[in-house]
């Protein structure tokens, strides 16, 4: 600690309060969440290969595989290789 400014600690802090602060913002934000802000919300959020594997063989068995659906799939399965 020694090596580290007193300024610099601040300026850390100031950070963390700061993203502290979107945070609870985003989650004061959930109860009025649009459908379509949910729907980018869950197309941003990362899948395991596993939980990729088992969406694409329920859409595969219902054919609801939508265009979004296919270019995330086809995307993730690009990214894997």
């Amino acid at each position: 600690m020694g090596s580290v400014s007193p300024a610099c600690r601040l300026g850390t802090r100031a950070r963390n309060d700061e993203e502290s602060w979107k945070l609870v913002a985003f989650i004061r934000h959930l109860p009025s969440l649009s459908p379509e802000e949910a729907q980018q919300m869950e197309r941003m959020n990362p899948k395991a290969p596993d939980d990729r594997k088992e969406e694409n063989e329920e859409d595969d068995f219902l054919g609801a595989r939508s265009p979004d659906r296919r270019q995330a799939a086809r995307i993730n399965i690009e990214g894997d290789s």
